[in-house]
């Protein structure tokens, strides 16, 4: 809010930051009242559910054009129930990695569930690449890695990472291909990709600003009037809502003095994390995988090579206080731990 003061559209800065406070609200209700009145196992066998039929429409427009409402495919992206907004990668992504918590912690209870856990960690990876959600794909791979490694479940990662291999070698599907296809062409010329360019537009923007940025939300303005188009010949666009990295949409929109800010929050949260995973081993309990997998989920979301969301949006902030809100509520917990009996 005070930044707002000194952005290039003070109004719209200072309403936008103004309103984030209710995201401030949503984290403190989940840190210090989830799971309280309803128990963890009916919380999760709700989403379990929720997760299963969202999985299973994504399935049916995938095989048939159109999932269970007639919303049809978007060429080589699904996104089910949610219509023409393309997060269904996204939503999944971050639900199925905070349900692994689940799976894990009857496995560690009952050897034999190894079934459910591993045909729920493959149909999750397999659904999630069909939404042709890139970064989400990858994403979630990434904390399903850092998951079993926080676990020291090699075994599983080992032969999870197996069969699943197997599966996507042998998923013979035009529409993936042809968005992984162009995922590889990203990489290999990103600066020419339309990333790229954002990217350029988020550092350009924050030079023109460096201490205090143009303000929260201000980018999709100032873009279109304090940049010109270096490259005219590239064809893609020059701006956007937001330059599409976490760390170039806080440097443009908030300055190098915000940057630093976040960068020290979430660096003291991380350091205190570790230091709670080396000398804390509480497998026992439900809280303390709640607590790894929310953690790996917190770290995918916060890496900082990857495209992101705008952070100050609804859907994209929520997440992150959704995240954040489960690591604290889990660690309050474990000193006086609940099992899901």
């Amino acid at each position: 809010m005070i930044n707002s003061f000194f952005a290039t559209n003070f109004l719209s800065s200072l309403k936008t930051s103004f309103f984030f406070i209710r995201f401030i609200l949503f984290f403190g209700c989940i840190y210090f009242f989830a799971f309280q009145r309803i128990s963890l196992k009916k919380i999760f066998t709700f989403w379990i559910l929720i997760i299963f039929l969202t999985k299973a429409d994504i399935l049916i427009q995938f095989f048939f054009g159109k999932d269970i409402f007639g919303y049809p495919d978007h060429g080589d992206r699904f996104a089910g129930f949610f219509g023409d907004e393309l997060i269904a990668g996204s939503y999944l992504q971050k639900f199925c990695t905070i349900l692994m918590s689940f799976f894990l912690y009857n496995f560690f209870k009952n050897k034999n569930k190894i079934f459910q856990l591993i045909l729920f960690i493959i149909t999750s990876t397999i659904i999630i690449l069909i939404t042709g959600e890139r970064m989400a794909f990858l994403l979630f791979c990434f904390s399903f890695i850092l998951i079993l490694i926080f676990l020291k479940k090699y075994k599983i990662l080992v032969l999870t990472v197996f069969l699943s291999l197997i599966i996507l070698i042998n998923f013979n599907s035009s529409h993936v291909q042809n968005r992984y296809g162009d995922f590889k062409n990203i990489i290999l010329n990103f600066e020419d990709s339309t990333y790229g360019k954002l990217y350029s537009s988020g550092y350009r923007l924050w030079k023109k600003n460096p201490l205090n940025g143009v303000g929260v939300k201000n980018f999709r303005v100032d873009c279109d009037i304090e940049l010109n188009d270096l490259r005219p010949e590239n064809g893609h666009q020059l701006c956007s809502s937001h330059p599409h990295n976490l760390y170039l949409e806080l440097m443009s929109e908030t300055g190098i003095l915000g940057l630093f800010l976040f960068i020290a929050f979430n660096l003291i949260i991380v350091l205190k994390s570790f230091k709670f995973l080396f000398t804390r081993n509480q497998i026992d309990k439900i809280e303390y995988h709640l607590f790894i997998c929310s953690f790996a989920l917190y770290l995918a979301y916060i890496w900082p090579i990857s495209s992101n969301g705008s952070f100050f949006t609804t859907w994209n902030g929520s997440q992150y206080w959704l995240v954040l809100g489960l690591m604290f509520n889990s660690l309050n917990n474990l000193g006086n731990c609940r099992t899901l009996k």
